[in-house]
């Protein structure tokens, strides 16, 4: 692109013949057999532009985590949404076994978002985790969550919700 901030690729995620983009410039959709590309903005409806996060969940639905009041879905009108007037830095997306979303934040710990009831479930220091600053979230098929921070990682069990954490006690020494 001949915008900079398209340049600038943060994730990438895909399903069948569509590949989503995020960039600190919105999400480009590319159609791999014709080669289309689609720009989604803020002028589409994206409630921000810099996209830390594109994930695909088992029903095909394609998310961002960008700075927002919750999860917005790119190629569907699914959404996610916290109630209250704040914005929070959403930086990861995973889903668990059970097919609920989970979400870490740049700095407000990690939501689990339970739409039947909606409602969601909030982790942060005050229950266990390492850090609100989180980088990664990730399932590892086994029922635990794994949440990247600076120096650590912490673990959530999705059954209990008990948090394990490891740190530079554990011989981790960096990101």
């Amino acid at each position: 692109s001949e915008n900079s901030l398209e340049n600038s690729i943060n994730a990438i995620a895909g399903l069948h013949n569509i590949i989503w983009v995020g960039t600190n410039n919105g999400v480009l959709e590319i159609e791999i057999n014709t080669g289309a590309i689609r720009h989604f903005s803020t002028n589409d409806g994206l409630p921000h532009n810099k996209i830390s996060d594109v994930f695909v969940d088992s029903r095909g639905t394609a998310w961002i985590a960008t700075r927002a009041n919750g999860l917005y879905s790119i190629n569907s009108s699914a959404e996610h949404s916290i109630s209250g007037n704040f914005i929070l830095e959403f930086v990861s997306i995973t889903e668990d076994d059970e097919g609920y979303l989970w979400a870490a934040t740049d700095n407000d710990g990690v939501f689990k978002f339970i739409p039947e009831t909606d409602s969601l479930d909030y982790f942060s220091t005050y229950n266990g985790l390492k850090s609100g600053s989180c980088y990664s979230i990730l399932n590892d098929g086994r029922g635990n969550i794994w949440v990247g921070h600076r120096l650590g990682m912490s673990v959530i069990n999705v059954e209990s919700s008990r948090i394990l954490t490891y740190g530079t006690e554990s011989g981790i020494t960096g990101d």
